[in-house]
Order: C-alpha cells, then sequence, then structure tokens
C-alpha cells in the first residue's frame, strides 16, 4: 500500500474504502459494489455496512464534474458522509453531480456530529461555483440524516441544484442549496411528492450569515432568488421556506398540492437581518384545494 492510500485511511473519521485513487470514489469495496469507470459512476447494490463514508474528490482540489453515486437495496448504518463530490480548496466548483438512494430495502442512517450528511456536492471552503447537482431518493428508501442538493461554506455561487424524495422517508431537514455569506442561492429546489415524508424543516435556497454580521445586526449580502418548494400528496411535519435570509430575497416560490399535508408553518421568502436595504418581492404561495396546512 502508497503512503498516500495510508494517509488517506488514517484521516477518515469512520471506515472509509477505496477503488483507487485514479478513480477518485471512495467507499464502493464492500461486497456488492462497483465502480463504472466510463460513466463514472459508483453502484452499491444490496450492500450491508456499518461506519462507512461514500464520496467522489477525496477531498479533491480540481473541479469535479459528472460524478454519479447510485445506493439501491442497501443498509448503511453508522454511517459518515456520503456525497456525489467533496471540494477540498477555496474556488473549487461543482457541476452536474448526482447522488441517488433507491429502494425499499434502502435503510441509511448518518451518525456524525456535522449538522449536513447527505450531499449532491458540497464545498466546506469558500467560493466557486455549484450547478446541477442533485440527490433522488425514491423508491420506498428511508434516509435519517439531513440532505442537500450542494453546500458552500461561503461566497459561493449555487444554482439549479436540486433534492427530490418521491415516495421515500427523510427524518432529518432537506435543503436545495445553501450557502453562508456573500453568495448567490438562486434557482435551487425540493420537490417532495408521491406519499413521501420529510420530518424536519425544508428550504429551497437558503444563505446563512456569518456570525460576526448577526451579533452586529448587519444585513445580508446574499442574493437569494426564484428558488421553488413543491409539496405534492406529500407530508412534512416541519417548516417550509422556499428562500431565507438574502439581501434580495425574491420570486421565491412554495406550491402545496394534491393531498399534501404541511404541519408547520409555509414562507415563499423571509429575511433574518434584512437592515434597510433588503428587498423580499413577488415571493408567492400556492395552496392546492385538498392540501392541509398546520395539521
Amino acid at each position: 500500500m502508497n503512503n498516500s492510500k495510508v494517509l488517506l485511511s488514517s484521516i477518515a473519521i469512520s471506515v472509509l474504502c477505496s477503488v483507487s485513487l485514479e478513480a477518485n470514489c471512495q467507499g464502493a469495496t464492500a461486497p456488492g459494489a462497483n465502480f463504472e469507470q466510463s460513466t463514472q459512476t459508483c453502484i452499491l447494490s444490496k450492500v450491508k455496512k456499518n461506519n462507512y463514508e461514500i464520496f467522489y474528490g477525496g477531498p479533491s482540489i480540481h473541479d469535479i464534474t459528472g460524478k454519479k453515486i447510485i445506493i439501491k437495496d442497501s443498509n448503511l448504518t453508522h454511517a459518515g458522509r456520503i456525497a456525489a463530490a467533496i471540494n477540498g480548496k477555496n474556488g473549487v466548483n461543482n457541476i452536474g453531480n448526482s447522488l441517488t438512494i433507491s429502494g425499499q430495502d434502502t435503510n441509511i442512517e448518518i451518525n456524525t456530529p456535522l449538522g449536513y450528511n447527505i450531499f449532491g456536492g458540497f464545498n466546506p471552503y469558500t467560493g466557486g461555483t455549484a450547478t446541477n447537482n442533485n440527490v433522488t431518493i425514491n423508491q420506498g428508501a428511508k434516509v435519517k440524516g439531513n440532505v442537500l442538493g450542494t453546500r458552500i461554506k461561503a461566497n459561493g455561487n449555487l444554482s439549479n441544484n436540486s433534492v427530490v424524495i418521491n415516495n421515500a422517508t427523510v427524518t432529518g431537514n432537506v435543503w436545495g442549496g445553501e450557502s453562508g455569506e456573500n453568495s448567490t442561492v438562486n434557482q435551487n429546489s425540493v420537490t417532495i411528492q408521491n406519499r413521501a415524508k420529510v420530518t424536519g424543516n425544508v428550504w429551497g435556497g437558503n444563505s446563512l450569515q456569518s456570525l460576526e454580521d448577526l451579533v452586529a445586526g448587519n444585513s445580508s449580502q446574499s442574493a437569494v432568488n426564484e428558488n421553488r418548494v413543491l409539496v405534492d400528496s406529500a407530508t412534512v411535519d416541519g417548516n417550509i421556506t422556499a428562500g431565507y435570509d438574502g439581501l434580495t430575497t425574491n420570486k421565491n416560490r412554495v406550491t402545496i398540492d394534491g393531498d399534501a399535508n404541511v404541519t408547520g408553518n409555509v414562507r415563499a421568502g423571509m429575511l433574518r437581518l434584512g437592515g434597510n436595504t433588503a428587498a423580499a418581492n413577488e415571493n408567492s404561495i400556492t395552496v392546492g384545494d385538498r392540501a392541509i396546512i398546520g395539521g
């Protein structure tokens, strides 16, 4: 074993397996797992394993584009992060990466001190662009953990990232796209449909201010616009917010349709500390005739 593999093993917070450092897809050597080089896809089928992390990136200091992870009919307990892409440097981009979790026999339980667990794309550093990353959870799968289409620590550009939960259960919170301060968080989405259930809160797009700005009462410098949440014949136990905490928080949209049931509050656009220059305009909520909110 070469030194780079020894280092990778030593820094992992859980058992971390590698297909190869060239493939750069970590976590696909358990029985029932394989890696398709031609499509850059990690596939885990009928895998049962504890203390397991799966991700592309390593974390990577280069842009990550078009990577895929598919998990089906698998049982992963006490897992660490699961992500189609993880960056390891400021200004690195995540574009078009996807994570799919499916099958009524699939049960994933995240056990990590981090508040963010399952990602289409994840950049724990500042800067960079995250576009068209997505997470799909369907076909009766059960996930215990927080789910994000993408996240950048701060100063990022996030657009067209998504989470789709279709006839599946997520015990946790869900974000289409989230970044820290001074970011653009536009046109991200969450879709929850077809008897799916989310027990936590849901955000289409969200920008978090720094602790210093919060204490000082400064307004956000982010743009959080045109994000969307759709709940169609599904259940959400927590609150729903399409766009949250931007200097501009405009044209965000929530649609509650079919036999949907939302227990918490529903907000299209929301400012936490807006200040005098913040704008929240043309945000909208549409509720179908059979949908229930607050009950």
